[in-house]
């Protein structure tokens, strides 16, 4: 006789049995299937949240015409207020998270556990928008670089954009995947 769960957490649908060990070893395969799924997912949203910023730069700059137009936009996105407005999204994150489990702890409303995931659930996706667009603008800008002549520096660009790109991506990956792993 089967014992088996199901459930449904951040839009993820999980299954578990309780059968023997064959079942759980099972199990286990479907949860690696599923972390595939999930990192497939995940870096082709945020491959094409970059694709889209660098387009943006792109546009901006009149196809590589206008470089003033590239620079003030660069200056724009990346500055010390970026920097500034990452951290205090995160720490506006955590205070609205807490805010409901706090409220959760007192009123006992089981409800409020959906919404404070979902809250939990912005932080890769803050990662996510912080990195793919800062990391789309330097693509752009490096391109730009190399179509000047300016191949050095461009690809040197490129390097330190795949650098962020790849760091932001991983630790929102991360976080994304150790919220869902905490709600099996």
């Amino acid at each position: 006789m089967s014992n088996e769960l199901q459930t449904q957490h951040f839009g993820i649908t999980v299954m578990a049995s309780t059968n023997n060990s064959a079942d759980v070893k099972a199990s286990d395969d479907e949860r690696e299937v599923d972390a595939l799924a999930l990192f497939r997912e995940e870096i082709i949203t945020y491959g094409f949240q970059v694709f889209v910023f660098a387009l943006t730069a792109v546009f901006i700059c009149g196809f590589f015409q206008n470089n003033q137009a590239l620079l003030a936009h660069m200056s724009d996105r990346i500055n010390d207020l970026s920097m500034k407005e990452l951290g205090f999204s995160l720490l506006a994150i955590i205070v609205a998270a807490g805010s409901i489990v706090l409220l959760w702890y007192l009123t006992g409303w089981e409800w409020l556990a959906t919404i404070m995931g979902k809250i939990v659930g912005e932080v890769p996706r803050t990662l996510y928008f912080f990195g793919s667009s800062v990391g789309g603008l330097l693509i752009a800008a490096s391109v730009g670089s190399i179509s000047d002549g300016r191949i050095r520096f461009g690809s040197g660009g490129l390097l330190y954009a795949s650098m962020f790109l790849g760091g932001f991506f991983v630790i929102g990956y991360l976080f994304r995947l150790s919220t869902i792993e905490r709600t099996r």
